[in-house]
């Protein structure tokens, strides 16, 4: 059976009931509103894409993460791609640095991602490092083409203007005419995941249960076109 490999942050791993690397109750605290929930009891876009495109999924989506973190997993996992497997890679907020350099797990916070900056290692100037991820993404697309893998990426926001990608846009999976997350689920109040408990006042632009199935249904429309 081939799987499906996706990397990324919150955004892949699914968070509160779409979670499934925790189990249990707790408790989700947003902005002006907190509601009781239990881990992985509902479906994320990941596991709705693998069922439907009968996959083994393996999601290493980790919040808080950014590319650097990406990378370091594929490369980590590489070995065990099979030819007809498929990988998802998420590109997430460019200024998230964290990488496997670090002894300590990245901060589950944007504003602490920002304040870790100057203590990463490869935080060599923002030019310098968009570079590099650059560098390293051009290689696997071209190693796991090699292989045989059907490998996709998708971006949380625009691009940083040094990244030279433009010779993989065949690679990308938009949101219909959409090209990154947020620009497609933020006037989509009803796509919140805080939607349910707050209206048009939600804030929270995880997904929820709409979304996680809208997401899936148009990244398995854009895979399939490619087979």
């Amino acid at each position: 059976m081939s799987r499906l490999f996706t990397y990324g942050c919150s955004f892949t791993q699914g968070m509160w009931e779409f979670d499934e690397s925790s189990s249990g109750p707790d408790e989700y605290k947003g902005t002006g509103t907190s509601h009781e929930f239990e881990y992985n009891t509902k479906k994320n876009w990941v596991r709705l894409l693998g069922e439907s495109l009968d996959l083994h999924v393996e999601n290493k989506g980790f919040e808080g993460s950014g590319v650097l973190y990406a990378i370091h997993c594929i490369h980590r996992d590489m070995f065990m791609y099979n030819e007809n497997d498929v990988v998802i890679i998420q590109l997430s907020y460019g200024e998230r640095k964290f990488s496997h350099l670090h002894r300590f797990l990245p901060p589950h916070s944007h504003q602490k991602q920002k304040e870790w900056l100057e203590k990463t290692p490869e935080w060599i100037g923002a030019d310098d490092t968009f570079r590099l991820e650059s560098w390293y993404l051009r290689s696997i697309f071209e190693t796991l083409q090699k292989l045989k893998v059907k490998v996709f990426f998708w971006s949380t926001q625009e691009l940083p203007s040094e990244y030279d990608l433009n010779q993989y846009e065949h690679l990308r999976l938009t949101f219909d005419e959409t090209p990154h997350y947020l620009n497609w689920i933020e006037p989509k109040k009803e796509m919140y995941y805080d939607y349910e408990w707050k209206g048009d006042g939600a804030v929270d632009f995880h997904q929820n249960e709409v979304s996680h199935q809208a997401q899936s249904l148009i990244f398995k429309r854009q895979i399939k076109q490619c087979e």
